[in-house]
């Protein structure tokens, strides 16, 4: 009798299944697609290095450019590389994508600068950054020293420390 009792609640009852206008609402904190700003890269490859599947790298085989390398399938959504990422270049989006699984890269194109001094490929710190850090506006000498590669920004500051000390 009781299959009787289950056709019956199945004419009875409204349907379970959910219309495609019908969305499920969208979870507080959800991670949809990882969204990357060029604008705010410098190529530091932190998230890089914090990715532990490796969904992450870094090209930096063409001369004047550095290259943001993203595999979808290989991500687990983790979040770590959008908590490294000094410069908030990495984000997640809010709202729930149409995945289409491709085994292609996302591949983003970051430009690399001369050095100001020695002529280096860097990447200096975009001026969001600056202003979040120093105000607005940036002071010219931190303006100067973002223009410099890592090695010649650290001879200015040295140089710099030994004239204090003897006064020349």
């Amino acid at each position: 009798m009781n299959i009787w009792n289950l056709i019956r609640n199945n004419f009875v009852q409204r349907a379970h299944t959910r219309r495609p206008d019908d969305l499920v609402p969208v979870p507080e904190n959800f991670r949809a697609d990882l969204v990357h700003e060029t604008n705010l890269c410098v190529a530091c490859e932190t998230c890089a290095y914090v990715c532990s599947p490796g969904a992450i790298t870094f090209d930096r085989s063409q001369l004047g450019r550095a290259a943001w390398q993203y595999q979808m399938l290989q991500c687990t959504y983790c979040g770590r590389c959008v908590e490294s990422c000094p410069t908030d270049a990495l984000s997640f989006g809010t709202t729930p994508q149409l995945l289409v699984h491709s085994l292609e890269l996302t591949r983003h194109e970051i430009e690399t600068f001369p050095c100001t001094r020695c002529g280096a490929e860097m990447i200096p710190l975009p001026d969001a950054v600056l202003e979040k850090q120093y105000g607005f506006p940036v002071p010219t000498e931190m303006a100067a020293l973002n223009r410099l590669c890592t090695r010649c920004r650290k001879k200015v500051t040295s140089e710099a420390v030994k004239r204090g000390f003897t006064g020349r």
